[in-house]
Parts: structure tokens; sequence; C-alpha cells
């Protein structure tokens, strides 16, 4: 009975599964099987995380555990340990994801628990993946989890890796290995008959081919998708394929089709948010007070002040029904300011491609035309002008990288920001003489962001790093990066000559420059020099003020 239920929940039909683990649950009980019921407990939360039910799922993992230390099974432990944090993980919580995966690495590894490393190996792949957009990394644990699964021929298990190392080839654009693990997972997935596994594969798969172009091949794999979810009662599947499905429908010039298709999207991802996620993880403790409530008015309702009970029940029901209005009003406001949004994101991602099409590779064609001109020029003054061509136009092309990065509105997010800030840093400063010291925080929250905040601290730490390589005539270079609770601190230090202020009016120009950048989104800028003893440049923005900054937007 129990390995069916299991079996049912594998291939995605969570609600039969559910019945079948709760009729498990009552035998159990009478024999006071506690092993057995805390692995009933830990796959009720598997089936209500994959349902969409996380305040459930918490409290049927939490049930689990508490069991499997009454008895001192370790190795269940450690894996109900690691499916919470597959249960943060999903609800974008990724810092007690981490805790959690930890917690349960340790577990396993002191009882050699193997299925349950490879599982963790996997999901550390998510986080690198989807935190810290740290690909190379991702494939590494996604590879290495791969190999575990293929060494024990869990099927399962090696269609979610094949599915996992689709995404990460998609994000490296590399489309036709992307579709080849998809395709490969989509297989194993239909000879277990996972039909959630199913229906994401074609999901994943028809998002591919939306990004080759090709969306007369992706919109019937995601309207497949669409129905295998309906049927499997998966909802936040069913709101991912909707939302795939419009935006194909959108680059196929049918708008009509694509926000009719996105207005359906967003009443899904705002029902679901309001009932189990934003903060709703403590749906049990709330279930708790309205029961109190409901108590405290039936009392009221036996006294002789019934009168004034049935008046507050209306004005009541009066303030539910206006809110009710009031907040009708304001979602026809939200999607108003919404289909503007999108406006301006297709056009960001409009001016971002032409320019990079047209205006790229232009310069690209003349700085190849200069440096092959050069080749063949014997005067030395020419020489010398041809070759002053060909470095400032690969100084533009490097620009306009920069300039289309921070125009691209999928960026404008704090992980996104730092990453690229430690990507140019590491780049620019290769080869250029220095020893740099580059300290960057190894997580980040991928909080959004002003497009203000993420273009003035960018261009500022390049300005910075621009002014020591060409004018301090220095040997090295800190650069340190901190997010604490409250601010996103940036130091730039480096032991050169030092800035004299006063006779220096080009520098002067630039440092002031930074200043207003960082000023201008409600950030500190200071400035510490002397001669012979280097410069430090210090930056502070709060958290506060870069995402006040993005709601202004």
């Amino acid at each position: 009975m129990l390995a069916h239920a299991i079996d049912l929940y594998n291939k995605g039909d969570y609600e039969r599964s559910i019945a079948i683990l709760q009729a498990r649950l009552v035998i159990a009980e009478k024999e006071k099987d506690k092993k057995t019921m805390a692995v009933i407990y830990n796959n009720f939360g598997n089936n209500y995380n994959y349902l969409g039910k996380q305040a459930e799922a918490l409290r049927c993992y939490q049930t689990s555990i508490t069991l499997a230390e009454q008895i001192n099974d370790k190795r269940s432990i450690a894996r109900t340990t690691k499916n919470i944090g597959s249960m943060y993980a999903d609800t974008k919580d990724f810092s007690k994801a981490i805790v959690k995966y930890n917690e349960a690495e340790k577990l396993a590894t002191a009882i050699n628990d193997t299925p349950t490393l490879a599982d963790i190996a996997n999901n550390k792949g998510v986080m690198y993946e989807q935190q810290q957009k740290d690909y190379p990394h991702a494939l590494e644990q996604y590879s290495k989890a791969l190999q575990l699964y293929l060494a024990m021929g869990q099927e399962d298990r090696i269609a979610i890796l094949y599915n996992n190392l689709g995404i990460v080839y998609k994000f490296l654009k590399d489309h036709d290995r992307s579709i080849d693990c998809y395709r490969r997972s989509l297989a194993i997935s239909e000879k277990l008959g996972d039909k959630f596994m199913i229906a994401a594969n074609l999901v994943n798969m028809g998002n591919v081919y939306e990004m080759k172009g090709e969306t007369d091949k992706a919109i019937p794999l995601i309207e497949k998708a669409i129905g295998i979810a309906k049927e499997i009662g998966s909802p936040e599947l069913e709101m991912e394929a909707i939302e795939s499905l419009a935006s194909n429908y959108a680059r196929k010039g049918d708008h009509k089709k694509g926000y009719e298709l996105y207005k359906v999207y967003t009443s899904m991802h705002d029902s679901l948010a309001s009932i189990e996620r934003s903060g709703q993880l403590a749906e049990i403790q709330t279930k708790y007070e309205t029961e109190k409530k409901e108590k405290q008015i039936a009392q009221l309702e036996r006294t002789r002040y019934k009168m004034l009970a049935v008046i507050g029940i209306m004005v009541l029901l009066i303030i539910v029904a206006y809110l009710l209005y009031n907040r009708q009003q304001i979602r026809q406001a939200q999607l108003k300011e919404q289909a503007v949004r999108n406006a301006e994101f297709n056009e960001r991602m409009r001016i971002a491609k032409d320019m990079h099409d047209d205006l790229g590779s232009g310069l690209s064609k003349i700085s190849l035309t200069a440096g092959l001109a050069a080749r063949k020029v014997g005067d030395t003054t020419v020489l010398h002008d041809v070759r002053q061509i060909s470095a400032i136009s690969k100084d533009l092309v490097d620009n306009m990288h920069d300039l289309i990065w921070v125009l691209n509105p999928e960026n404008t997010t704090l992980d996104n920001l730092v990453s690229r800030m430690r990507e140019y840093c590491a780049d620019y400063l290769d080869g250029m003489g220095l020893e740099p010291v580059l300290i960057f925080p190894s997580v980040c929250p991928p909080t959004r962001i002003s497009h203000e905040a993420q273009r003035n601290l960018f261009f500022t730490v390049k300005e910075a790093i621009n002014n020591v390589v060409k004018h301090a005539g220095a040997t090295s270079i800190h650069i340190t990066v901190v997010i604490d609770e409250q601010a996103l601190h940036i130091t730039i230090a480096d032991n050169g000559k030092g800035i004299d202020l006063g006779r220096t009016k080009n520098s002067g120009a630039g440092l002031r420059n930074m200043k207003q950048r960082i000023e201008s989104i409600g950030g500190t800028y200071v400035l510490d020099t002397q001669a012979s003893k280097g410069t430090t440049i210090s930056v502070s923005v709060s958290l506060d003020k870069l995402h006040a900054a993005r709601r202004g937007l």
C-alpha cells in the first residue's frame, strides 16, 4: 500500500497518493509503528508541496522528523530535512533552503546514505543555477548527482537530472544540447508514467523553441503540458505553462491571445500567492487564531448582547464588501500598470537587441578593418592613427556590451548586479599588472532593484577601477562587496600615488560624477586619498533605498 502511494506521487497523481497514505496511517497508528508513520508523514509533505500547499507540507515534515527522532532513525531525519530544503527552494527562500541542505548533508555523510547525498548534490545544483547564476558549478553538481543516480539505476531521478541539465544549457544558450537533455528526460518520464515530469519537460522544450523563434513547435507542446497539469492538479505547473504560452503567442504576433492568457496567469498567480505563499507558511498559527476568534463570537452569541453581535457582523460585512470592491479597483489599476511595464520591458529588450545586432556589429567591423589596415600601412604616423582607431573602437564595443547589460530588464536584481561587477572586475584587471584582491559575497538575495540603482552602481565601480588602472600608478587593488541586513557596501582601495584634487581637474570631474551617481539613488560616497599612500572609495546604499527606488519606476 505504501509503495503504491509513492508510485502515484512519482507519477504526479498527488490526490490519490494522499488518500492511500491516509488509509495506511490509520493502520500504522493502531500498530504504533513510528518508523512507518515517519515515512508516511514525509510523503504527505512531498505531495502537499507539489500541490502548492507549503504550510501543510511543512507541518507534515516536522511531524515526520519528530517521530524519526523518537526512534533515532537518522536516515529518515536526513531525507526529510533535505525535503524541507527543497520546499524552501520552491518558495524562493534560498537562505533557509541552504541551511537545511547542509544539515541533511552532514547527517547523510555520517551514515553513508548515498541516495540522499545524490539528492542533495542535485538540489545544490539548483542553488547555483537559480540563486547565484553560477552555471559551471551548477553543471558540476548536476553531473555529480547524475552519475550517482545512473550507478543506482534510479530512473525517476535520472529524468530529473536530465531536465535540470537542460535548464542550465538553456541559460548558456546551447539550445540543441538543452533540447536533447529534455528529450532524454521526457522519454524516461513517459516510460515511468510520471505526469508531472512529462508536463515540465514539455514546457521547458517549448521555452527553448520560443528562444529559437520556433513558436509553431513550442505552442503544441505547452498546450499539451497545460492539459496534463490540470489533470494532476498542479496549479503551479499549470500557471508556469500558461505564462509560457502567453509569451509564445505574443512573440508570434497574436497579442490579443497573449494578453488574454497573461490575465489568466496573473489571476492564478495572485490567488496562489494570497493563499499559500507570501509569508503564509505560518498557516498553522493562523488557523489557531481563527478558531479562537470563532469561539469568542460563539460565546457572544450566547449572551444577552446578541443584537450587538449582529450589528458587529453587519459592519464587518460592509467593511469586507468595501475591501473587496477596493481590491478589485486596485487589481484593474495593477493590470493596466503591468501592461505598461510589459511594453517598457519589450522596448528595452528591443533596444538592447538592436544595439547588439546593428551598432555592435558595425563597431566590430571598424575594429577589425582598422586592425587589418594597421598591418598594411608603412607610414609611422598613419599607423599610429589607425591603431588608435582600432583601440577606440574596441573600447566602444566593450562599453556597448556594458550598456546592453544595463538596458536588459532581466538583470535588475541584486544578485545579477553583484555577479556582473565581480565578472567585470576579474576580466578588466586580468593582465593589467595589478595584484587584484576581490572579496565578493558567495550568496546574494535575488531581490529586484531599480534600473537607476543598477546603472549608477555598476558605472561607478567601472569608473573607479578605470581611474586606478590609468592614473593611480598602483601595484595592487582591493575590491570588497558586502551585503548585510541594512545595506550594500562597496570599497575600492589601491596603493597608488593618491589624487591631487587641486591640480587634477579631469579626475575631479570624474569623482564628482561618481559622487552624484551614488547620491542620486540615496547612497553615501566617501573618498579618502593621501599622497603616496593610495586612494579608497567607499560606497553604501541601504537596501530600503534600492527597493524604494524600484517602486518608483
